[in-house]
């Protein structure tokens, strides 16, 4: 029987992301080739859950299908007009518990694992970790926190003496002590599903919002033994996006990484600060890529080509000592020592055989050449 550490999973976004500025929905916004929401999907998904469920409000038919697209087994959850975390949580265990009911005969047991959608980075490594730190530790709760230098806007994590969580308090609602901690709340969390049917019951809307937060649940389940702490190893894993400021600094440190990594794999990035790499491109040993380029979706180039400058690869096949000089190539495949370029826009399904030249303001489609 295949092992589940994780009997559900729940991801929040019904939020209406209005800080965004955006007519498409916060979470549907890309980051590094996948939308923020996919991402989380991805990384919920690795832990194995028995069930994986995205609860949805604002504009709920487009976040809904978006997440049907990326896994379609998940389960939907309709978020009424009550708002809040907290009431998010309370109509996702509605639906869970009746799903569970009919196939078991029983309510919802186990590892409850509940994640926020507006984190890009968050990884199945990090949430494994947490539950595994919740398990060992007994814990009837367990929350994911983060130490920031500065932690404006963000919940602060109140601990008792023993370290356990006594609280968790909302920035708008807390006092000058609060506001000196530095250990955050991430909005990541495992519960026991008992526990947390019961502590989400308890919730009112009675703070500086006017909402249901699900941080009150953690301190109603102290009721019921530990509720712990887990700081991230990483806390750029956990960084949320509410603005396209943001979105922009987390993109931009991600990428950095991206290219590092490359960098240390051998390969020559001229110039990281103006290279975007897309988490699923893969690049050989003694690849250059040159200022001013975007390597996207799946491409692949191989050793000793040369990319760039002023290139955007996308979907694209790069072979052995290929050279693509400021140029657009989208689902064509290079063959080796072929020459592109410059100006030269390569659309879908083009093959460039070896050592084939495609010059100064070609445009293609569909052609084979060489």
């Amino acid at each position: 029987m295949e092992k589940h550490d994780v009997t559900a999973a729940i991801i929040l976004a019904a939020g209406d992301g209005t800080r965004m500025r955006s007519e498409t929905p916060k979470v549907l916004h890309p980051f590094a080739g996948k939308t923020f929401l996919n991402r989380v999907m991805d990384a919920m998904n690795g832990v194995n859950p028995k069930k994986l469920a995205v609860v949805v409000h604002a504009q709920a038919e487009r976040v809904a299908a978006a997440a049907v697209s990326y896994n379609e087994n998940v389960h939907i959850v309709n978020q009424d007009e009550t708002p809040g975390t907290g009431r998010a949580v309370q109509c996702a265990i509605k639906d869970l518990n009746e799903i569970a009911k009919n196939e078991t005969g029983e309510a919802l047991k186990g590892a409850v694992l509940i994640a926020a959608s507006d984190m890009p980075l968050l990884d199945t490594q990090t949430l494994q970790s947490l539950v595994d730190f919740h398990n060992n530790n007994n814990n009837v709760a367990t929350v994911l926190t983060a130490v920031l230098d500065d932690a404006t806007g963000y919940g602060r994590i109140v601990r008792e003496a023993n370290g356990d969580v006594l609280r968790i308090v909302e920035h708008k609602d807390a006092n000058a002590g609060e506001l000196a901690i530095h250990e955050v709340n991430t909005s990541v969390y495992v519960f026991d599903a008992t526990v947390l049917c019961d502590a989400i019951a308890d919730l009112n809307s009675q703070n500086a919002q006017g909402e249901f937060y699900l941080t009150d649940a953690l301190e109603h389940a102290r009721k019921f033994g530990h509720v712990g702490a887990m700081s991230a190893p990483d806390p750029l894993t956990v960084e949320g996006v509410n603005n396209r400021v943001q979105l922009a600094a987390l993109a931009k440190a991600h990428n950095k990484r991206v290219c590092e990594k490359w960098m240390l794999e051998g390969v020559t990035i001229l110039d990281p600060d103006t290279t975007w790499i897309e988490d699923s491109v893969t690049l050989a040993q003694d690849v250059t890529v040159l200022p001013g380029c975007f390597l996207q979706a799946r491409t692949t180039v191989a050793s000793g080509a040369v990319v760039g400058p002023y290139t955007t690869l996308i979907d694209a096949q790069i072979d052995e000592d290929a050279v693509v000089e400021r140029s657009r190539v989208q689902e064509s495949h290079i063959c080796r020592a072929a020459n592109i370029g410059p100006w030269t826009y390569l659309r879908a399904g083009n093959v460039l055989g070896e050592e084939s030249k495609a010059g100064a303001f070609v445009e293609m489609k569909k052609a084979h050449i060489g």
